[in-house]
């Protein structure tokens, strides 16, 4: 099996290249360009090539080597969970995933805002760098929520994999 390129999206608005070989995907900075090495976009990009230990990118903490993605998120989520002071958060599940969900929804709120929503409202620019910070809170929640509810990494793509068969079949069908 040959390499192939893949993009990923770094800080900036920089398009990086993850390069997957058969034995999995490795990441190491190889440099800035001022076009995309695969197709770019003329903002500027980097090759990223397998060959030594992932670093960071653009303040990007790239998953440790052979590490699922997603379970990398649930590590880290574990561990503020950890961190957090007793006492402030629900002792039952049904609290703790009704104090999450009113936390997502402020979030996404907060997300919404930066958006120009106000059509009666001189336009502003979109503050892209403010919306990811907003969106990744909103992770944050969602998947401690997951946790909450018992949910693995694993769970949670068999139920994505169902929910996205399901809105496939509505939008076919016209629902």
């Amino acid at each position: 099996m040959g390499n192939r390129q893949t993009p990923l999206r770094a800080f900036h608005d920089k398009t990086a290249h993850e390069t997957i070989g058969a034995d999995g995907p490795g990441l190491r900075e190889v440099g800035i360009h001022g076009r995309a090495a695969y197709g770019g976009n003329g903002r500027g990009s980097a090759t990223i090539e397998r060959s030594r230990p992932r670093q960071h990118y653009y303040g990007r903490v790239p998953a440790r080597p052979h590490v699922d993605r997603l379970e990398e998120i649930f590590r880290m989520q574990r561990e503020l969970a950890e961190i957090m002071p007793p006492g402030k958060y629900p002792p039952d599940t049904e609290g703790r995933v009704s104090a999450l969900c009113t936390a997502i929804i402020h979030e996404a709120v907060e997300l919404q805002r930066l958006t120009n929503w106000k059509w009666w409202k001189s336009a502003r620019p979109f503050p892209s760098e403010d919306a990811r910070e907003e969106l990744i809170d909103i992770w944050h929640f969602v998947i401690q929520a997951s946790m909450e509810l018992g949910m693995t990494p694993g769970d949670i793509l068999e139920e994505y994999t169902r929910k996205n068969a399901v809105n496939r079949e509505r939008q076919r069908t016209g629902y």
